[in-house]
């Protein structure tokens, strides 16, 4: 009988062949030791993610531990109208206010060293630091404090792939980080709404209870450290592959978003997903019962062979509009258009910097990951630096 081993090693970097067999032989699989159905097939994935019968609210989602309860554990009304706070902060309008005022001087400045560097580690030196002054920039949080904070959502963000034990270093890490929002947001409350070029997550909630705004808070952290942390590793590591792609998200900014969606497609950030049946529902001839877990395999779903030509293949120019990384339905990412322009702003300015950029041959650039998937380190060798495009000038004139 065909069985899946979670943390395995071997599954943890190279799933592919076991979701192919599953999706083709048990597309809905109950895992006795994780007491849940595992779904691998786009359809019923999608299916189950718009499908208001399965939702998020159970009381020992593992994320909730981590982070206490946000909007990533919570439906119905007041889950919608905490995303509606948002919207304001999220629109196309503030967010290009946003890229040009804060986001890039400051990817500008973190990577200008690299132009004079032939090797370095991406992962430690880009990919982990940006998203995290990013987050802090944007919620008006002090950028002084990012190795801390990097810190702290390291420990926590470990939990999720791994969820044995260590809940007294969890509990500290999370009492930790929200004594730290605390004193900042009020901070942030007293000087009042200042509205720079682009606004501030306290300009749009600064009405809500203490409670609210700190899981808000919580929410951006978490959304929107891990996975750009997670989406910058594993788009280099593809991209290296396919120097003329990247030359063209890096050149041709009209293709950079069909570009980042396929790398997404073919190298998830995120593994799964978890819902709760609200009630009992037949799923793919399989009948879940009330209260029954189903954990929903995203990675699987990105190359099922029924829904993508080669799915296997990097191909940008495939199709687009049908991919899962965001999700669908009520908890699609509010922030994928920040994600994606923090993405395209790193990856065109490596390029312009370094030019393409060659992994070294190391078993470390491997992607992998049981909740989040990349690479642990990425050694990158650059096919410019500044002293040769110098010369390179030089020679010109």
């Amino acid at each position: 009988m065909r069985s899946l081993e979670f943390l395995d090693a071997d599954y943890l970097s190279d799933p592919w062949k076991l979701y192919r067999d599953f999706r083709r032989e048990r597309p809905v699989w109950w895992s006795e030791r994780i007491r849940m159905f595992c779904v691998f097939r786009f359809e019923d994935v999608r299916a189950v993610l718009k499908d208001p019968r399965f939702t998020v609210e159970f009381p020992f989602r593992v994320s909730e531990q981590v982070f206490g309860r946000t909007l990533l554990d919570m439906d119905g009304p007041e889950h919608q109208r905490q995303r509606r706070l948002l919207v304001p902060l999220l629109s196309q309008e503030n967010l290009e206010a946003f890229e040009s005022e804060a986001l890039h001087p400051t990817i500008e400045q973190l990577m200008a060293p690299l132009a004079s560097e032939r090797r370095f580690d991406f992962m430690s030196r880009v990919a982990e630091r940006v998203p995290v002054l990013a987050i802090c920039r944007f919620l008006g949080l002090p950028t002084t404090d990012e190795a801390w904070v990097r810190q702290q959502m390291t420990q926590l963000i470990a939990h999720l792939d791994d969820s044995k034990g260590k809940f007294a270093e969890l509990k500290q890490a999370h009492e930790r980080l929200k004594a730290w929002l605390s004193q900042k947001t009020e901070r942030l409350e007293s000087q009042g709404s200042s509205r720079p070029g682009f606004r501030r997550l306290i300009d749009e909630i600064g009405g809500e209870d203490s409670e609210t705004k700190l899981s808000l808070y919580f929410l951006f952290l978490a959304a929107g450290i891990q996975t750009s942390v997670c989406l910058l590793g594993n788009a280099v590591v593809v991209l290296s592959r396919y120097p003329e792609w990247f030359e063209k998200l890096a050149k041709e900014p009209r293709r950079s978003r069909p570009i980042l969606e396929e790398v997404l497609r073919l190298e998830p950030v995120q593994q799964d997903t978890v819902r709760f049946a609200t009630e009992d529902v037949l799923l793919a001839g399989t009948r879940i019962r009330k209260g029954q877990a189903v954990k929903l395999m995203l990675a699987s779903a990105g190359r099922d062979e029924t829904v993508y030509s080669h799915p296997n293949q990097f191909d940008p120019e495939r199709r687009p509009g049908r991919g899962l990384p965001f999700s669908v339905g009520t908890h699609a990412c509010i922030g994928k258009r920040f994600a994606l322009m923090e993405a395209e702003l790193v990856l065109r300015e490596l390029w312009r910097s370094c030019g393409p950029v060659e992994l070294e041959s190391s078993s470390s650039t491997t992607i992998s990951g049981a909740a989040f998937r990349r690479p642990r380190e990425l050694p990158v060798i650059a096919s410019r630096t500044k002293l040769q495009r110098a010369n390179n000038m030089t020679e010109v004139e």
